[in-house]
């Protein structure tokens, strides 16, 4: 195959980008279909990258032409267009979450596990940060010790929507953490606790009962504990910082420009404005590993069943964060095409 074929569900902020990635980044793949409900987004992103235009997302992943499929359309949509993909035998990139509920996360693994083989990669694009990927590098050196802590810390600029409730904070942005979590630490989750932090009465653009502020706390098997903070507000800017406590030393992913400029009193440093900016060299990276593997007929990186045990945890926390008390994970089996 002299360049793959990829079809592209979903035409909106991250769809766009992958397109991009692929249509000026990647030579070993080429952008054949984009579809999205919205005409006038699909048209656009399809003609910047030289691609047909389809509006039935089933019909790209049908098409002959297209061999691997990104997903990247509404997160209640995933699921289905996952599943599809792996019955018509294609590799299939997914942004997160994988799906919008652990049951339909866990359809996606037992569909994928009848088949075989593993065509889901899923879009936690932190493991193929630079910082992140350092972290697991040295823990797995022994330069750490043992895994005591993780700590991460994601910050966004301003709310994405005015009613950014606790639930929505969990499964749409604090979902990254809790997979960074088992990826630094090498374990899973067992119990998990939550507290939020609102607006306030009379907030200005955000809905009422929206928060600005969820923490939590997972227990890992083995002993370790992960702490998350988000910040949905901070008002100034993008910033995802992860660290390993460790009991022999500690090491933190690095954050800001690579310039820090002191000046009347201050010291100044560059903060990224959104996500697609501070990961950018990640999605490049993702994408670019995504393609090689497509190209052999399969799938690299986060898996279908790390999607699902993300999902798992984003309810236990949904659930603990309600009530104000702790909850635990069942002990699961992991499939044997997951193991290793």
């Amino acid at each position: 195959m002299s360049q793959l074929g990829v079809g592209v569900i979903g035409a909106g902020m991250m769809g766009e980008v992958h397109a991009h990635l692929i249509a000026e980044r990647i030579g070993s793949a080429r952008v054949v279909a984009v579809s999205d409900p919205d005409g006038d987004r699909r048209r656009r992103v399809a003609e910047s990258v030289g691609a047909a235009e389809v509006s039935d997302p089933l019909d790209v992943i049908s098409d002959p032409e297209v061999q691997a499929v990104i997903i990247a359309s509404p997160d209640q949509s995933h699921a289905e267009y996952a599943i599809a993909s792996v019955h018509a035998n294609k590799p299939c990139l997914c942004e997160k979450p994988l799906a919008t509920t652990a049951d339909d996360a866990r359809a996606v693994v037992e569909a994928e596990s009848a088949g075989g083989r593993r065509l889901v990669q899923v879009g936690f694009m932190r493991e193929f940060d630079e910082g992140h990927a350092s972290l697991v590098t040295l823990r797995d050196s022994g330069a750490l010790g043992e895994v005591v802590a993780v700590r991460s810390t994601h910050i966004n600029p301003a709310p994405w929507a005015p009613g950014v409730s606790a639930e929505r904070v969990i499964t749409q942005s604090m979902i990254h953490d809790i997979h960074s979590a088992r990826f630094l630490v090498g374990s899973e989750v067992i119990a998990v606790s939550a507290v939020s932090v609102p607006f306030g009465d009379g907030a200005e653009g955000v809905d009422e009962g929206a928060v600005r502020f969820v923490t939590a706390r997972l227990e890992m098997a083995g002993g370790a504990v992960a702490l998350l903070d988000v910040n949905v507000a901070s008002s100034y800017g993008y910033r995802v910082v992860a660290e390993i406590v460790g009991s022999e030393a500690t090491a933190r992913s690095a954050e800001g420009s690579a310039v820090e400029m002191w000046t009347s009193g201050a010291m100044v440093s560059a903060v990224s404005a959104n996500w697609p900016d501070h990961f950018s060299a990640a999605y490049l990276t993702e994408v670019s590993a995504w393609v090689q593997a497509a190209c052999g007929g399969g799938v690299t990186g986060p898996s279908a069943w790390d999607g699902y045990m993300a999902n798992l945890v984003a309810s236990a926390l949904v659930e603990a964060e309600a009530s104000g008390g702790r909850v635990e994970l069942p002990t699961l089996s992991v499939p044997a095409l997951y193991r290793g």
